[in-house]
């Protein structure tokens, strides 16, 4: 037991110092990985000098997973979508039970998918479904991976594993999270059933739960025009000019 003299004594100032340093300290060492995913889709969508210049910068003090998966990130910025997706499988073999890496280590193998010869093509959407359904496996609650799917089933043949029924079953549990993002993805179910009604229904269901959102009134407008239904086209009209 340690007498009162032999406890080690700091100043106050040097207290209040470290408990300021310190937790900022850690957050730059484990920063979480959706910030990562974050600077990713921001650099993805902004891919000028500036946006990788910081994403580089970022990854110069990373390491390990996640040094590869911004190196990932750098690539498909940059539409390098092999390069892209060997970086991500390195992620994705260093921290096997995180998400993100699986569901963009599946976005870069179904870019490959699509502009492969058609013998690689089957073997390249088998590994796309297969991660995307891996990142859901390990969240449930991850949106990216599920919508990933919806894209999937909707895209490939029944042969590849195609399947209207089963994106509606993605879109429902998208809805099950985030109704907005489930709302959009049973709109893109109705387009691939041809079934404008069910399309109208979710895009106006969105519109009265969502009323400060542009997007549902825009296609409301787009599905009625199309089908010269003009009362219904320039109702959503009025709609997007009160906002």
């Amino acid at each position: 037991m340690h007498s009162r003299s032999s406890i080690v004594r700091f100043p106050l100032a040097t207290l209040a110092t470290l408990a300021l340093v310190l937790p900022a300290m850690a957050r730059g060492q484990s920063e979480p990985v959706p910030e990562l995913e974050r600077l990713c889709n921001r650099t993805y969508d902004d891919p000028r000098p500036p946006s990788l210049e910081a994403l580089d910068a970022r990854a110069a003090r990373e390491s390990g997973a996640r040094a590869s998966f911004l190196r990932g990130c750098r690539h498909l910025a940059e539409r390098k979508f092999g390069p892209a997706g060997a970086e991500f499988e390195k992620a994705v073999k260093a921290d096997p039970g995180v998400a993100i890496y699986h569901f963009w280590f599946g976005r870069a193998t179904g870019e490959q998918a699509q502009r492969a010869n058609p013998l690689r093509q089957p073997g390249l959407a088998r590994r796309t479904k297969g991660e995307f359904e891996k990142a859901v496996e390990l969240d449930p609650a991850y949106i990216p991976a599920r919508e990933g799917l919806v894209r999937y089933y909707l895209a490939a043949p029944g042969m590849m594993g195609g399947s209207i029924d089963r994106a509606q079953e993605q879109a429902e549990a998208i809805t099950r999270v985030n109704a907005y993002r489930g709302g959009l993805a049973h709109a893109n179910v109705a387009i691939a059933r041809k079934d404008t009604a069910a399309l109208l229904r979710a895009h106006e269901g969105l519109a009265a739960q969502f009323p400060d959102s542009t997007v549902p009134l825009f296609a409301l407008f787009t599905v009625n025009a199309a089908r010269k239904a003009w009362p219904a086209a320039w109702s959503a009209v009025d709609r997007l000019e009160r906002l």
